[in-house]
């Protein structure tokens, strides 16, 4: 038959396109794959930052003095608090 020379052909055709587009999309589900995995350690990693950023600004707040006096508070016996006068 006359046609099913053409018919092959446009068939292999049709194939060839096929595999081409199958080929794109697997290469860009890997591109997708590998931006994802990008911005999951992008969060993670800006997240830890910020958690060590807020522990230094409130270490740096707190007083050092404070940090010697712990072991004489321990040490220091409890004096019950004065009388009021109203009392």
């Amino acid at each position: 038959m006359s046609g099913c020379r053409i018919f092959q052909e446009r068939d292999r055709a049709g194939y060839d396109e096929m595999a081409r587009f199958l080929t794109d999309v697997a290469q860009g589900v890997l591109a997708y794959k590998e931006i994802a995995l990008a911005c999951i350690d992008d969060y993670l990693d800006g997240d830890q930052k910020s958690a060590e950023g807020v522990a230094e600004r409130v270490n740096l707040a707190a007083d050092p003095k404070l940090d010697d006096m712990d072991d004489d508070y321990e040490a220091a016996p409890w004096v019950p608090p004065a009388p009021r006068e109203d009392d």
